[in-house]
């Protein structure tokens, strides 16, 4: 059976092989705040992760957890690039990511399947938390795949 650990350990090393990310972080979404050994872009997959669709009978479950990607955006660099374009960068490093989860479960038969895969949704927000940072973040519904 397919575990949460296992779903992390998944993202992590796909964070580590992405040259783009700088960071992975598994913490609460405030805990931004508080991690002094982080260098951006940053990924932060939440730690709240939400189960639904259990099946006792064969242990599928869905998890819905959020991932935030982040950058600094402070003054020095909103003075030489534009919003736009920043926010080119981090949506570039984001899809980059979400597609190399998505070939990784498809061609190693890893036990995940992107749920809403064919419509992830975006939100950004901006001069996020002490840092300054920008930040767009998308929530995924993985399957675990149970018991065969």
């Amino acid at each position: 059976m397919a575990t949460i650990q296992q779903l992390i350990d998944e993202l992590a090393q796909i964070a580590a092989l992405q040259p783009d990310l700088e960071t992975f972080l598994y913490a609460d979404a405030a805990d931004i705040n508080t991690q002094r050994d982080k260098q951006y872009p940053l990924l932060l997959a939440e730690r709240t992760v939400a189960i639904e669709n259990l099946n006792l009978k064969n242990r599928q479950r869905v998890y819905t957890l959020k991932l935030h990607f982040y950058d600094q955006y402070d003054r020095v660099t909103l003075a030489s690039t534009g919003n736009e374009l920043k926010q080119y960068d981090i949506e570039s490093i984001a899809e980059d990511f979400l597609q190399r989860f998505r070939e990784r479960y498809r061609a190693a038969g890893k036990p995940w399947k992107l749920e809403n895969e064919d419509a992830l949704n975006g939100q950004w927000a901006f001069n996020k938390h002490f840092d300054k940072l920008i930040e767009l973040t998308y929530t995924l519904k993985v399957r675990s795949q149970g018991e065969c």
